[in-house]
């Protein structure tokens, strides 16, 4: 049942802490198997959505926004903060606004291109 898992988490990752409650049914149905089993699912579903979460996911969307991953994070936590679920959700578009007018107004003076 580790593919059928892995979707059900998959998807509800979608939704906002829906893959937290997912990791925890999946590794309370885990645990009637066995409790170590429950435990090793638990702590590796864990680790793994810690890594996507905080690391993967802020680079792609720096990536594709031109963000850097600190201010992906810092603006999904404001956002959040000022407006919950519709925060976030425009979070990371607002923020990458802001930069390109900051990068239109304000160009950054291109060393390497004096120098030669």
């Amino acid at each position: 049942f580790g593919l059928l898992f892995g979707l059900a988490v998959g998807v509800m990752a979608l939704f906002p802490f829906g893959g937290a409650i997912t990791i925890a049914l999946v590794s309370v149905l885990a645990t009637f198997n066995g409790l170590w089993v429950g435990l090793q699912v638990l702590v590796i579903a864990a680790i793994i959505d810690q890594v996507v979460e905080n690391g993967l996911a802020p680079r792609l969307l720096g990536k594709f926004t031109g963000v850097h991953p600190v201010w992906v994070l810092l603006s999904l936590m404001i956002g959040a903060k000022v407006a919950g679920i519709l925060g976030i959700l425009v979070a990371v578009p607002c923020t990458s606004f802001i930069k390109d007018m900051i990068d239109e107004f304000f160009p950054y003076p291109d060393i390497m291109a004096k120098s030669q």
